[in-house]
């Protein structure tokens, strides 16, 4: 009996191993792009304490003024202040700065903006767009979402709007476990301010998918999205992804490695401004830890059943 014992505890021990989750997200930041550093803030342990959060700005061309508004859990976190990086101050020449009026209640900053004055032509690089004061109001995690961000260039003294991409990330936690997905969008050009940016993303474990809410206007968005296969995949090599937008079904560029999932697609807005549903649906989500333990039970007793059974078959026979 001892012997089939130990043949079942490296079984066991090999399930718990082969379930457990992993976090990983992976972002293209080769074109200009703007996005949080650090993404999220967790506050186990650091109530009371101050965190700086950057916004910064990778391969920015000709960068001559910008915005962006902040979102965050306002349950977590309280905004203490917001300020001017060091970004557009490399030009030498006196920057406009207007600070986002702070709603500690709603969880969110208003725009900030900075400009450069004058015929300079922008900034070229990398660096800090501005930085955010938080203090940590109570243990738990809060991700920094960028909302209504807005880039432009001065070409020959006249001011025109320019694309840029924002880096995402959204934690998403099943029974504890964090599971990080990341989106990068150019939902960013507009002639007016109108809201912009995916400050919510939803699992939805009975569905076996993500969805979140993209606002745009006047633009086609380019949106990739990477989903950690640890949480969100395919059962059978033969079953495949689905992306729908407003409930329609859309076409969608996909590429895996071992870790995650990189779907890329496509939509287009109006003159209007206007918010679609977007929903990625596989065919296996993470199952919640009870789940897995009834399973984990359920095999370990018909493991215990057989190996019983072949003992007392073995004892008849004597």
């Amino acid at each position: 009996m001892k012997r089939e014992i130990w043949i079942i505890i490296p079984m066991v021990s090999l399930m718990f191993l082969f379930l457990m989750p992993s976090t990983n997200a992976s972002a293209d930041n080769t074109v200009q792009t703007i996005f949080a550093d650090p993404y999220r803030i967790d506050g186990t342990g650091k109530v009371g304490q101050t965190i700086i959060v950057n916004i910064n700005i990778t391969n920015a061309q000709s960068l001559y003024s910008w915005q962006a508004g902040l979102k965050f859990d306002p349950a977590v976190l309280e905004c203490k202040g917001v300020h001017e990086g060091e970004f557009l101050k490399r030009a030498g020449v006196t920057t406009l700065w207007m600070a986002g009026s702070i709603d500690n209640t709603a969880g969110k900053v208003g725009y900030s903006s900075a400009s450069l004055t004058g015929s300079l032509a922008g900034v070229n690089g990398t660096g800090q767009l501005m930085y955010v004061e938080f203090e940590v109001k109570s243990e738990g995690i809060s991700d920094i979402h960028l909302v209504n961000v807005k880039t432009n260039t001065n070409q020959n003294g006249i001011i025109t709007i320019t694309k840029s991409r924002v880096l995402d990330r959204y934690t998403v936690i099943v029974d504890s476990s964090d599971y990080v997905v990341s989106i990068i969008h150019n939902s960013t050009r507009y002639s007016t301010r109108p809201p912009s940016g995916i400050p919510v993303l939803t699992l939805n474990t009975t569905e076996k998918a993500i969805a979140f809410n993209l606002t745009g206007r006047n633009s086609k968005v380019l949106c990739n999205v990477t989903i950690p296969k640890s949480l969100l995949g395919l059962v059978n090599p033969e079953d495949t992804w689905t992306v729908k937008i407003d409930g329609s079904t859309v076409s969608f560029d996909i590429v895996e490695d071992e870790e995650n999932t990189y779907i890329s697609f496509l939509t287009e807005f109006g003159t209007s401004t206007s918010t679609k549903v977007v929903e990625i649906s596989g065919t296996w989500v993470v199952p919640e830890i009870p789940q897995l333990l009834t399973m984990l039970v359920m095999l370990t007793l018909l493991i215990a059943s057989a190996v019983f059974q072949m003992h007392k078959r073995k004892i008849s026979a004597r």
